[in-house]
């Protein structure tokens, strides 16, 4: 079976503020990133270690094209700052239990909860939305959680009747496909789960998504329908984080001991993508590197973090850290042993 000279030629054409309100754009473009510097399966134990609380993660009725969930082994502390846009802010940190955001296919389709300590906090932040010059921010507090949308038309008229109603589903419920490809993330990974979530290629706008994280991803689209890759999942990975600073960037990242991990599955089969898979590493700059137990995987260092990708059947798994010997214990916890 011999791949298309078109869709070759399309995988060889391809070649970075981190808060509560840009986390999927970052999660999106990491993982745009990552998956065009290799292609190829099928990982780790159907049992995975996940972010306390996410398989139980209430969803709203929408149509979600990329989601992440945050659970911190405690209370996570955010700066005040992160709630206000220049109109006001809150004195101090606000005390967050978990946080879950989701987006449409467009970049001005955006929802999330928050988790906090108090109903009290959650009309603290609140009040701010409604100070901030933009408008189209819909908010709900029911307990002590928040919920916000942002958008038109009926994707965020689906979340406010989401909330409103009270009719969320789990992950699972909500996309099938997706809740299978999270049971490839590891099930004893080096360090514990903090956060983790799903992409759909298939409907997601990663280029815009991915200029709202300062990462620019201009012809990613077209190599990922190539591949032929409909879903990623993702885990990210370190110990508790108990108070997040003012700024996070690569720098922050690079001085923590988080990582990730991503895994994805090709339309094509196994035995054609171990074919691309070495061809395309060539391409894309990537060392082979063997990490022992015989696992023949391939690096690079991308902005001072360490990149390691292995391919597994008809499935690609990537792991991401500042530190070489980080990566290459989360990319052997999640292949198959």
């Amino acid at each position: 079976m011999r791949l298309p000279l078109s869709t070759i030629r399309r995988l060889r054409t391809s070649r970075r503020k981190l808060s509560f309100r840009w986390l999927l754009a970052v999660a999106i473009g990491m993982t745009a990133a990552l998956t065009l510097v290799s292609c190829g399966g099928d990982s780790s134990s159907g049992n995975p270690a996940l972010p306390s609380g996410f398989a139980e993660a209430p969803l709203p009725k929408a149509n979600i094209s990329a989601y992440v969930y945050v659970a911190d082994q405690s209370a996570i502390e955010i700066p005040g700052a992160y709630f206000a846009d220049g109109s006001g802010a809150i004195s101090g940190p606000i005390i967050v239990n978990t946080v879950s955001a989701w987006t449409g296919a467009t970049v001005g389709n955006f929802g999330g909860s928050l988790s906090l300590a108090s109903a009290g906090d959650a009309s603290s932040v609140e009040r701010l939305f409604g100070l901030n010059d933009d408008r189209a921010v819909w908010s709900r507090i029911i307990g002590s959680a928040l919920y916000i949308a942002r958008g038109n038309g009926f994707w965020r008229e689906s979340i406010e009747k989401s909330v409103q109603d009270h009719t969320f589903r789990s992950l699972e419920e909500t996309n099938k496909e997706a809740w299978e490809m999270m049971k490839g993330l590891p099930e004893n990974p080096p360090l514990p789960p903090l956060a983790a979530g799903f992409l759909d290629i298939t409907t997601l706008d990663i280029e815009g998504m991915a200029r709202k994280g300062g990462v620019n991803l201009s012809g990613v689209t077209p190599a990922l329908g190539a591949l032929r890759i409909k879903q990623v999942a993702f885990g990210v990975y370190g110990d508790p984080i108990n108070a997040i600073p003012e700024r996070i960037g690569l720098d922050y990242l690079k001085s923590t001991d988080l990582g990730a991990v991503f895994v994805t599955k090709s339309g094509y089969p196994g035995f054609l993508l171990g074919f691309l898979f070495s061809n395309f590493a060539g391409d894309a700059d990537l060392s082979g590197v063997d990490i022992g137990d015989g696992v023949k995987a391939y690096s690079r260092e991308l902005d001072g973090l360490h990149l390691l990708v292995a391919n597994s059947g008809s499935s690609v798994v990537f792991a991401l850290a500042s530190q070489p010997s980080a990566a290459e214990a989360l990319l052997l916890s999640a292949l198959p042993k």
